[in-house]
């Protein structure tokens, strides 16, 4: 049962994006996530809480990866601007069914019109 309703679900959305021979939607924009990242340690689990990082860090993730996932469309997260304390806010596209190419293209448009490739946060692997 849970395997058709996975089915379901992907067929929906796929009806949703439309094919190559119907006209529906390009892309389906979401945020990444649903708040600013998390600071180091808030989503950690311990011995005495060991499900402290399922309760403090799947609010912030629990909806746009997981249409990706479901379905197999392709999809990418780009870094679009950024919290006050400078750390990325990204927004999400997922694509019709093996149309990678539009995200791609969209990617180079946006790398083009808002370079993050030189945008570090506070706290990065460089700055360790």
């Amino acid at each position: 049962l849970a395997l058709g309703d996975l089915q379901k679900f992907s067929r929906g959305v796929a009806g949703f994006l439309g094919g190559v021979e119907q006209r529906g939607v390009d892309l389906w924009l979401t945020p990444t996530m649903s708040a600013p990242p998390a600071r180091i340690g808030e989503i950690t689990s311990t011995a005495a809480e060991p499900l402290r990082a399922l309760a403090n860090g799947a609010p912030t993730v629990a909806y746009p990866l997981v249409v990706a996932n479901i379905t197999g469309g392709p999809a990418m997260s780009v870094p679009l601007g950024s919290t006050p304390d400078g750390l990325p806010l990204g927004v999400h596209f997922l694509a019709r069914f093996g149309d990678e190419a539009t995200l791609l293209r969209l990617a180079a448009q946006i790398e083009q019109a808002r370079p993050w490739a030189h945008a570090l946060p506070p706290v990065n692997a460089a700055s360790a």
